[in-house]
């Protein structure tokens, strides 16, 4: 990936300056930011929003630059995230993750307490393991599968 280069950023970041002034996120983390918001202006032929792996390493600070993606994207009226992680124990640290950028404002709605087929929550981000995906209950019903349950949450316009 060194030999490729970066495109141009064309995207200014609605983040407050207070979180960039009291150095809440790196100059890594916050590059990470821009090119991923950058790419979710993008609008695919299938209408679908484009998206961004972040795929940096260990102790780079993936949690915060997730966290810093969410909340740009929350101040540009996308009020709902996804945030899939390996252990539902994880969901404490992007609480932290949240709320060490002063985003604390935005709900970590844990999927794993969620009753199947309650969609109610109406923004925020929902937590749930990769495990999860394929999690299905057996009393039937609209939202057999979570993966239905996921995607009915997340509507039309997600």
């Amino acid at each position: 990936m060194s030999s490729v280069p970066p495109p141009d950023v064309t995207y200014t970041l609605s983040l407050p300056s207070s979180i960039i002034d009291r150095g809440l996120l790196s100059a890594l983390q916050l590059e990470a930011i821009v090119y991923a918001c950058q790419q979710h202006e993008v609008i695919l032929p299938s209408r679908q929003r484009a998206g961004f792996l972040v795929g940096d390493g260990a102790g780079v600070g993936k949690g915060r630059t997730v966290a810093g993606i969410i909340l740009e994207n929350y101040l540009r009226g996308r009020k709902k995230a996804l945030w899939f992680s390996v252990s539902n124990d994880l969901r404490c640290d992007a609480e932290r993750d949240l709320r060490d950028i002063d985003a604390s404002c935005i709900p970590v709605h844990a999927l794993s307490k969620i009753k199947y087929g309650d969609t109610s929550a109406s923004e925020g981000v929902l937590f749930a393991t990769y495990s999860a995906l394929i999690g299905e209950s057996q009393a039937g019903g609209q939202h057999r599968t979570r993966i239905k349950q996921i995607r009915d949450w997340c509507g039309e316009n997600f």
